[in-house]
């Protein structure tokens, strides 16, 4: 909204920084109860700290290159992911094994070389090494025969 507002209310720039200051405290307190204790990653819900989650919402703000998102935060997700890394990609969150192609795509995006590779492999492997009677899907497991969820 700092961006719209920046643009919309050019001959009061107050309006933009008040956007600004908003969104970063926002951010901050957001991330006092999004990450894990040990500060590695982002957690699936509030409190539940042996969880995590595909953090692909934070794709536009890079693609925008919006100052709301730190560069600690893409930084932090994209060292994580490997850890999760199944045979097909990453899970989409911890309570399941399967992931989407598309989330998978945008969180990619969002990390570093190694780990965006990581990401695409994955989906590569997926689309050459399983066999399927439908459309390329979105939704599949990343473990297993790498069929469909039931």
């Amino acid at each position: 909204m700092a961006e719209i507002a920046r643009i919309c209310s050019a001959d009061d720039p107050s309006v933009a920084a008040s956007y600004a200051s908003t969104a970063a405290a926002y951010y901050t307190q957001w991330e006092t109860y999004a990450l894990d204790p040990a500060r590695t990653h982002t957690l699936l819900a509030y409190q539940w700290r042996s969880t995590y989650s595909l953090l692909y919402n934070i794709y536009p703000a890079l693609l925008l290159d919006l100052p709301v998102i730190p560069a600690s935060l893409y930084a932090r997700q994209s060292a994580f992911y490997p850890s999760v890394s199944q045979a097909f990609g990453v899970p989409l969150d911890s309570r399941h094994s399967y992931t989407k192609s598309d989330e998978s795509m945008w969180a990619a995006a969002t990390c570093e070389p190694a780990t965006r590779r990581l990401f695409v492999n994955g989906l590569a492997s997926w689309l050459n090494a399983t066999s399927t009677d439908k459309a390329f899907s979105d939704l599949f497991e990343t473990v297993g025969d790498g069929g469909y969820p039931v």
